[in-house]
């Protein structure tokens, strides 16, 4: 469990775990605990001190797979549905064809972290 106060911080990573299928299979999404221990977070500093992003070093981190995201060989799809938010897609009508992301809320109330009820 977390520590009390601390506030969950997770990101996504998608990896490829099969070379030998096309490039759009054999890609798997997780979700990471940005706090693990093999997890580091660099800001990225602009020329005016401002830091609003991170460059983030996965060294010798393990994540579980009851923390992948979607099936094993759907992270594209995963990445897809990602990106489809973060471009406003989401506004647009909805995600039609990509991974719902209730397997996320899932991850998250499994972890005690949940704040959708």
């Amino acid at each position: 469990m977390d520590e009390p106060g601390r506030l969950l911080a997770m990101g996504s990573a998608v990896a490829r775990h099969d070379p030998t299928v096309r490039k759009h299979e054999g890609i798997t999404a997780f979700g990471i605990d940005m706090h693990a221990p093999g997890v580091e977070v660099r800001p990225l500093r602009q020329m005016n001190g401002d830091a609003h992003f991170s460059e983030v070093f996965l060294d010798d981190a393990f994540v579980a797979d009851a923390d992948r995201i979607g099936a094993v060989g759907e992270g594209w799809r995963v990445a897809l549905t990602c990106l489809s938010y973060e471009r406003g897609a989401s506004t647009a009508g909805g995600t039609s064809g990509f991974l719902d992301v209730g397997r996320l809320i899932t991850l998250a109330r499994a972890r005690g972290v949940a704040i959708l009820q």
